[in-house]
């Protein structure tokens, strides 16, 4: 059956799938064969990853000249700058404030978990959880893109993924390893296992995790709409996602504060909402800000200023509005209409909150979220090694420049 997908011209996968409950089990012995062949080669790209972003992130601490910002005490304090001392403050603290309400419980009570079960400091334990979870996150994505096309796309989506610019994120205190596994999880198990139930699980975790999360209910729902015959539970399933969202809420409550505090509490972080189309006609006015900086990474170095950093974040947010924007389009073209529409939701909610001065706030972070947009890069580079070596050479180039200014305490996303 998967061999009927694997065409040398890359075609949405829901014309070259039958449907779920007309799959051969006798298929069962070569998934087990294809899974382990998955394992390996997500293990060396996932390796491979981790251990550059790790040791450029270690040079650069320890050479480049670091300016004051937000990260807790401890080992590897580092990979936990910004946002990343809020998620270990709330492993340490809980929800003492009710700015910390925008970042979901699952990744930072996962932190204190690990913290207090192994004894390592906050920033450690995090950068522990976000690497060993991104591990089962990029075979999940490895899998989705074996069963919608074939290994070489695969590989070349793991890849493009593991080393994108950002993707430093990925070892950081961040939720986005963790968020990366969980939702592609719910739709590994939906469309490789067909078990609705449990990437229902997958979406109630993810839910958990970020806000977004509640945006699985769309294949989820799809899914089950789709079905001709099933058990009963499966629409259990799709209630996953929207009961992640209300354990948050009910949580925020038990705390003394109001359920849906995490909404209101945008407005701390001065974002507000507008009009998209506002947002994109201003993060293209201030995308030439950072122009001069990216030739000229001693500029950014050079100085403690925060403004450097700044405007080369506009200069970034802005292409990478234009590459997620045309991965959309080939999306709706190449991948299941409800996994389309389920990537594009995710990549442009960022667009509905922009921050006050800086429109396209957090986009080249965030854009590790809508990962199907991955396996369409991958599908399109696969097509050509040439092709897939220029994009990893950019990739990899511009990934040690915002690396280094992400360790060093510089506004990266």
């Amino acid at each position: 059956m998967h061999s009927i997908s694997r065409m040398q011209s890359v075609l949405p996968p829901g014309a070259v799938e039958v449907a779920d409950d007309q799959r051969d089990p006798s298929e069962d012995g070569a998934d087990t064969s294809q899974a382990g062949r998955a394992w390996r080669e997500v293990v060396v790209v996932w390796g491979a990853s981790r251990a550059f972003f790790f040791a450029t992130g270690a040079l650069g601490h320890a050479f480049l000249s670091r300016v004051s910002g937000r990260e807790p005490p401890g080992l590897l304090s580092y990979w936990a700058n910004w946002d990343g001392g809020w998620f270990t403050r709330i492993a340490e603290h809980g929800y003492d404030t009710a700015a910390a309400t925008v970042f979901f419980p699952l990744y930072p009570f996962s932190v204190r978990a690990v913290a207090m079960w192994f004894g390592p400091a906050p920033a450690l334990a995090g950068w522990l959880v976000a690497t060993v979870v991104l591990l089962f996150g990029l075979f999940f994505v490895y899998e989705l893109g074996a069963y919608w096309w074939d290994a070489q796309v695969a590989r070349a989506a793991v890849l493009v993924l593991a080393f994108f610019p950002t993707a430093f994120y990925l070892n950081a205190a961040y939720s986005e390893s963790l968020f990366l596994a969980l939702s592609a999880g719910s739709l590994w198990a939906l469309y490789v296992r067909n078990d609705l139930l449990v990437a229902g699980v997958f979406g109630y975790l993810a839910a958990t995790t970020r806000s977004i999360g509640l945006l699985l209910v769309i294949p989820l729902a799809t899914a089950l709409l789709r079905r001709r015959r099933g058990a009963w539970w499966n629409a259990i399933g799709v209630l996953g996602p929207p009961l992640g969202v209300l354990t948050y809420a009910l949580y925020l409550w038990h705390v003394d504060y109001r359920p849906f505090q995490f909404v209101s509490a945008e407005r701390a972080w001065e974002r507000q909402r507008s009009d998209p189309v506002v947002t994109i006609k201003e993060g293209w006015e201030r995308a030439a800000d950072g122009l001069g900086y990216l030739a000229h990474p001693e500029r950014v170095f050079g100085t403690a200023a925060n403004m450097p950093p700044y405007s080369l974040a506009q200069t970034i947010n802005f292409t990478c509005l234009v590459l997620i924007v045309a991965l959309f389009v080939l999306a709706f073209m190449w991948l299941r209409v409800e996994v389309a529409l389920y990537a594009t939701l995710v990549g442009l909610a960022p667009l509905l909150l922009p921050a006050r001065g800086m429109p396209l706030l957090s986009l080249p972070r965030f854009a590790l979220t809508p990962f199907p947009l991955f396996l369409v890069l991958g599908a399109l580079l696969a097509r050509s090694r040439v092709g897939l070596r220029v994009w990893l050479g950019c990739s990899v180039t511009l990934a040690v420049y915002l690396t280094l200014e992400f360790v060093t305490g510089r506004w990266v996303a």
